[in-house]
């Protein structure tokens, strides 16, 4: 019946809220870590020899500033991504006539 499917779609969107929000930690995670290192490697920059920093050390701090100025940028990205199947999951969920269609076509003889 339609509330047997109701109900596999209201596991299916518990299920898919726990991954978008495990997700959406990790990429906060990331973006911590990421700025961290670009302090530490700023900071690394600053207190060089007295002859300067490498070609290296100023490439890896670059690449980390910009990194952590595109961070949140590609977190709210990643957010909006992992959110598209409670979206559907929910619209899906809602349409109560669509359903019962659903389930009447997969009893059809």
């Amino acid at each position: 019946s339609s509330d047997l499917l109701a109900e596999l779609l209201d596991l299916q969107l518990e299920a898919a809220k726990l991954a978008a929000s495990k997700a959406k930690t990790d990429v906060a995670k990331q973006q911590a870590r990421l700025e961290r290192a670009g302090r530490s490697q700023r900071a690394e920059l600053k207190s060089s020899v007295p002859e300067g920093p490498s070609q290296d050390s100023v490439d890896r701090c670059t690449a980390l500033v910009l990194g952590s100025a595109a961070g949140p940028v590609m977190a709210g990205m990643m957010a909006g991504y992992v959110d598209v199947p409670i979206t559907c999951l929910t619209a899906l969920r809602k349409d109560e006539d669509l359903l019962q269609l659903r389930v009447d076509l997969m009893f059809q003889r």
